[in-house]
């Protein structure tokens, strides 16, 4: 069952609030530090939860490390700012890029340019990925499709970055790039947003998969449960539920029901 969260305009209004105010251990804080973890922790980086907290607190780091893990957490923290910062701006070529540059910048020579060598998805079973002189007119037909769509649901974010992902437009960072992009563009069309959490990796990685074989199911029920996670913390920020969620505390079960059901404020419909 995909459950619809609905969407509270107040989200990136606090965001942003926190961020201009440089509010500590608020929303944008903890949204901060989560993603860039999460996101990160993905693609195999390996600072811990505390090591990328006291990157975002203090720009240093304890214990360790490696130089490129440092990097990439804090660049994602300034790609984040400017996906705020840009939250009115259509997705559009330039935009893509310019995320990835701020993500790679320091840590790649072509950071913010496609790729320039054919790369593929894994190693052990790999799929192959858009011819290199292809990306430029793949990622322009991914965005003319996407952008005359009258109105965006949470099912065509999911197939745009499914697409994105399929055509690896940039030599790395792909991942961390399209879900940056799946959460602006969530907020951008008034949907709740997301974090790809580290727990439903497994079952994120396979929905992808099965999402190009047609099967959609697995990746809508995954995501969904993550929009839950996000939109009961931001409920606990604004003082409407009484603790944070992680989750550990309800891995989603899923089935073959696609129907969308409304939350109701007045119980409990979490599955």
């Amino acid at each position: 069952m995909i459950i619809d969260y609905g969407y509270d305009s107040n989200i990136v209004q606090l965001l942003t609030q926190d961020k201009k105010n440089n509010v500590k251990n608020g929303f944008y804080h903890f949204i901060q530090v989560q993603f860039a973890y999460c996101s990160n922790h993905i693609e195999g980086s390996t600072l811990t939860p505390e090591q990328t907290e006291l990157i975002y607190d203090k720009g240093e780091i304890s214990g360790k490390a490696k130089v490129n893990d440092v990097l990439e957490a804090a660049n994602h923290f300034r790609m984040f700012d400017y996906l705020l910062d840009s939250i009115n701006q259509p997705l559009d070529d330039e935009l893509i890029k310019n995320l990835h540059y701020i993500l790679r910048n320091g840590i790649d020579n072509d950071a913010g340019q496609y790729k320039k060598h054919q790369n593929q998805i894994g190693v052990i079973n790999p799929i192959s990925t858009t011819k290199v002189n292809d990306v430029p007119n793949a990622i322009d037909t991914l965005l003319s499709e996407y952008n005359k769509l009258e109105k965006v649901s949470f099912e065509d974010i999911l197939g745009f970055h499914c697409a994105f992902e399929k055509i690896h437009p940039f030599q790395d960072g792909n991942g961390r790039t399209g879900r940056a992009i799946m959460f602006r563009e969530c907020i951008r069309n008034s949907i709740m947003p997301f974090i790809v959490y580290e727990l439903y990796r497994p079952f994120y990685i396979s929905g992808l998969t099965e999402w190009r074989k047609g099967n959609r199911q697995q990746l809508l029920e995954t995501m969904n449960a993550c929009q839950e996670v996000f939109c009961q913390n931001y409920q606990y920020f604004i003082g409407q539920q009484n603790c944070l969620m992680t989750p550990k505390q309800n891995q989603r079960q899923f089935n073959n029901d696609t129907a969308v059901r409304k939350t109701d404020k007045n119980s409990d419909e979490r599955s």
